[in-house]
């Protein structure tokens, strides 16, 4: 299987520093050491250290033998598609659906299908939101030993 990590974003917004949430990254991967792991760029608004902390990522990943994919080439910096400067809209996650189809078809050399939502089954506000509470992964890493 394939996981890809979209995290620190709430973080920022925090005003933790960069390398202490690239320190929780490298926890992550060190502990997550040979699985196939994608780190993705964060994405949001120019007034947080988003492409600080986006070259720190994909410097990590590399150290870590992760592969790297930078959404901000797609979604804009500023994020271009969202509806607050930090959460997509749902236009914003046909993108980024679109984008990581394209870059696991590109890595595996096959077809990759992802859970899509149409505009139909959208919520009324537009707002779907993927799981990618740093802390829930934490939790979920250790109950199941990961």
């Amino acid at each position: 299987w394939v996981v890809f990590m979209m995290l620190g974003i709430n973080d920022l917004l925090q005003g933790r520093d960069v390398q202490e949430i690239i320190k929780d990254y490298d926890d992550i991967l060190v502990a997550w050491h040979g699985r196939k792991v994608i780190v993705t760029s964060v994405v949001g608004r120019a007034d947080l250290e988003i492409e600080k902390f986006n070259d720190a990522l994909k410097t990590l990943a590399q150290q870590r033998g992760a592969e790297f994919l930078n959404l901000s080439d797609v979604l804009g910096y500023p994020l271009e598609h969202s509806y607050d400067g930090i959460h997509l809209t749902f236009e914003g996650y046909q993108l980024w659906s679109s984008e990581i189809s394209a870059f696991l078809t590109k890595t595996t050399g096959g077809s990759a299908e992802l859970f899509r939502v149409t505009s139909a089954e959208a919520p009324k506000n537009g707002i779907i939101c993927p799981i990618t509470a740093q802390r829930s992964l934490f939790w979920a890493m250790r109950k199941w030993g990961l």
